[in-house]
């Protein structure tokens, strides 16, 4: 007993599939071959293909080796019923005859990769998708694509909000613009921009002393010496104010106005639509007011019209924040 092999090599015909059969039986014996070391399948792609066929050798036993080219028929029907195959027909035979032999798979691997995928990716790369955690310290740039969920912390939004005092100004100096608004100021008989700076520190026009506030002057800019008279008109005036940007409005204070002198203010947007409107009068002439625009948005002019002498002074306007 012992092993040995035998090579079986493709001679001409390609593309071709060949069923090679091992039979045995006991030395001496006139009966039939038995094919219990199963079969193999030869694929001649090509002349000099060949496959080697491994056979257990068991003592006082002879061999025989059947080589069986596509569509030919072995001389001696094979049951596959049987523990081993045997040479002899098979009792009842069957329909139809089958063109090949039943399929079993080669020892060796299949020379085109197979349609269905490993259980293990090729390689070690990362997925492309976000982890379901932030890390724990935040990156100096931001990530190319945003995170599934927000932040716990976000950063938050707040408006700029600016108050123009008009403390910075030079008493009867003309007022025309001041960062980011344009002021101009008109009298009933001034041609000339009217909107001037009433110093008040001393208290001598307000009981309590306002600082520096805007007025409606009684003359405006057409003085040769560039210095107006600082008085307010007695008969009021109308102060224009234009945003360079659209902002939103809180509220302004409004200064020595009596109750019975009834004005206006009015906010427009950018394309002259009224977005709020609302008559103004004060308690006297020291009195002081504040005057509540309602946090409107998106103004871009603001009118304020005085019948009376009177004063403006800290109005109160925000940028909106944009997330």
């Amino acid at each position: 007993g012992g092993l040995t092999w035998v090579v079986v090599t493709c001679n001409g015909h390609t593309d071709s599939v060949n069923t090679i059969v091992v039979k045995s039986r006991p030395q001496g014996s006139t009966g039939p071959y038995e094919t219990c070391n199963g079969f193999r399948q030869l694929v001649c792609g090509e002349k000099g293909d060949s496959t080697r066929i491994d056979i257990k050798v068991k003592p006082n036993t002879e061999y025989l080796f059947l080589v069986v080219a596509k569509g030919s028929l072995l001389g001696d029907a094979v049951s596959v019923n049987s523990k081993c195959f045997t040479s002899a027909p098979t009792a009842v035979p069957t329909g139809v005859p089958t063109f090949r032999p039943t399929p079993v798979p080669s020892f060796s691997p299949t020379p085109q990769p197979s349609f269905v995928p490993t259980f293990k990716p090729s390689s070690a790369k990362p997925s492309p998708s976000p982890t379901f955690r932030p890390t724990p310290v935040p990156t100096f740039k931001p990530s190319a694509d945003p995170t599934n969920e927000p932040t716990s912390n976000p950063t938050e939004c707040k408006d700029v909000v600016t108050v123009i005092d008009f403390d910075g100004l030079a008493g009867g100096s003309i007022v025309s613009s001041l960062p980011g608004v344009t002021i101009v100021g008109r009298g009933p008989s001034s041609d000339g921009n009217s909107a001037t700076i009433l110093d008040d520190d001393d208290g001598e026009r307000f009981d309590d002393g306002q600082g520096k506030v805007l007025i409606v002057s009684s003359q405006d800019t057409d003085d040769p010496n560039g210095v107006v008279d600082v008085v307010d008109s007695a008969t009021g005036g109308t102060l224009f104010f234009h945003f360079d940007h659209s902002v939103g409005l809180w509220s302004f204070v409004l200064l020595g106005v009596k109750q019975d002198e009834i004005g206006s203010v009015t906010l427009f947007d950018e394309f002259s639509k009224i977005l709020f409107s609302a008559a103004i009068s004060g308690n006297g002439a020291n009195s002081k007011v504040t005057i509540d625009l309602g946090g409107t948005k998106n103004v871009k002019s603001m009118v304020i019209r005085l019948v009376g002498p009177g004063a403006i002074d800290d109005i109160e306007y925000f940028i909106p924040c944009k997330p």
